[in-house]
């Protein structure tokens, strides 16, 4: 018997593919429209596995960590650009 009692015979992570998408390398307005697909399918009673939510959420959070550190290097060399240009032009 399917431990997920699915009917379709799909897998989770087949069945709810649509949303995973959206949490890889996406806008945050993209992860919050992904984000209310799934209170809609949570008011609708659909029953979606934790470790499934768990992992799409894991892996948002590491792209959103990845990227802030990516644009974090960006400012700070940006920065310092200002930084050397102000410097030239006192002397």
């Amino acid at each position: 018997m399917d431990p997920e009692m699915n009917p379709l015979g799909f897998e989770a992570r087949q069945m709810y593919q649509f949303i995973a998408v959206r949490f890889h390398n996406t806008s945050h307005k993209v992860k919050e429209q992904a984000l209310r697909w799934l209170q809609v399918l949570s008011k609708l009673e659909i029953v979606i596995p934790l470790y499934f939510i768990f992992s799409i959420f894991r892996e948002g959070i590491r792209v959103n960590k990845s990227t802030e550190k990516a644009s974090k290097r960006g400012s700070v060399s940006a920065d310092s650009a200002k930084e050397v240009i102000c410097t030239n032009d006192t002397i």
